[in-house]
C-alpha cells in the first residue's frame, strides 16, 4: 500500500502594481518624481523632489500615475521638437543672410580663426 498524496496548496497570485515614483528627465535622479492624482478635481500632479520641476494635467477615472508621467514626457518631447524646428529655421536665415552678404562683396561679421595671430 502506498502513501496518500497530499493536496497541493494553491499558489498565491502575485499582484501587479504600477509604479508611482519615476526617474526625472530634467535632473536624471532615480525615483525622484512623485505623482499625485486628485480624481475629484480631475487633476494629476507630478513633482521632482530634487530639482523641483512640476507638471499638471487633466485626468479621468481610468488614469494612473504612469499616465501623468507619460503625458509629461510627451509634453517635453513636443517642446523639444518645436525648439529644434525654430533653431533650424534661425540657422537657415543666418546662412541665407551670410550668403547674401558674401554675394554683395561685404565682409562677413564672423572673424576667421586665428585672425589675431596673423603678423601683417
Amino acid at each position: 500500500m502506498g502513501k496518500r498524496k497530499s493536496a497541493r496548496k494553491p499558489q498565491a497570485k502575485v499582484k501587479k502594481t504600477l509604479d508611482s515614483q519615476f526617474d526625472c528627465v530634467a535632473c536624471f535622479h532615480e525615483k525622484s518624481i512623485s505623482c499625485k492624482l486628485d480624481y475629484d478635481q480631475k487633476v494629476g500632479h507630478l513633482q521632482c523632489r530634487m530639482c523641483g520641476v512640476s507638471y499638471t494635467c487633466t485626468i479621468n477615472y481610468l488614469s494612473h500615475a504612469v499616465d501623468v508621467y507619460h503625458d509629461w514626457i510627451d509634453a517635453c518631447e513636443a517642446v523639444n521638437a518645436a525648439g529644434k524646428a525654430s533653431r533650424a529655421a534661425a540657422q537657415e536665415r543666418n546662412r541665407d543672410r551670410d550668403r547674401d552678404r558674401d554675394r554683395d562683396g561685404e565682409r562677413s561679421r564672423r572673424s576667421k580663426p586665428y585672425d589675431r595671430y596673423d603678423d601683417e
